[in-house]
């Protein structure tokens, strides 16, 4: 699994190309995230959101095996997150959305 990026701030930079890149639907899943604390509904569209995300290092499965196992068994991903980035993510997103 790839690490979590344990700073806060996420560079300008890799905004713009995480913008570029993610699919439309990844305000939603943050924001289900957020509200949920970590638990998202398991859908094709959550799981490609997840691949996105993952890939730079902001979230992840969670580690624990018994906890992942049993969120899946009732259909839902359970993550590793750092929530100040996904907020910080989850505004710079919807003000891009609302431009």
């Amino acid at each position: 699994m790839k690490k979590l990026k344990n700073d806060l701030e996420i560079n300008i930079e890799e905004i713009k190309e995480l913008y570029l890149s993610l699919p439309k639907e990844t305000p939603i899943f943050i924001k289900e995230c957020l509200e949920k604390r970590g638990k998202v509904l398991i859908t094709e569209i959550s799981e490609t959101c997840l691949s996105y995300l993952e890939s730079f290092g902001i979230c992840s499965l969670t580690s624990d095996n018994f906890i992942r196992e049993y969120s899946e068994e009732i259909g839902y991903y359970a993550l590793n997150y750092n929530k100040k980035i996904f907020e910080e993510l989850f505004a710079y997103l919807e003000s891009k959305k609302s431009s």
